[in-house]
């Protein structure tokens, strides 16, 4: 089961969860199937949010190799923003 977004996720994760306050309240329906129903449900929605996790884990060492790749490149440019950067943040909290 692979989500598109996080509201997904997270409406799955309510049903789920919903669906487990009935069936603790439920005392004559099949308590077994409901259990196993919901435990496969919730199976699959640890695993897309694990996905979701390794995606944004292979996006950002991605975006990391291009920032290495860039500062090597232009060692001075990185360099000189670092250091305006770096002075900017002193200046605001030197004011307060």
């Amino acid at each position: 089961m692979k989500h598109n977004g996080g509201s997904d996720l997270s409406h799955e994760l309510r049903q789920l969860a919903s669906e487990a306050e009935a069936l603790v309240g439920d005392s004559g329906e099949d308590f077994g199937e409901k259990a196993r129903d919901i435990r496969d449900r919730l199976a699959a929605a640890l695993e897309a949010v694990q996905e979701t996790i390794g995606e944004v884990q292979e996006r950002a060492g991605e975006g990391l190799k291009e920032v290495d790749k860039s500062i090597r490149n232009n060692p001075y440019q990185a360099l000189a923003i670092a250091l305006g950067v770096g002075v900017a943040v002193g200046l605001l909290l030197k004011r307060k």
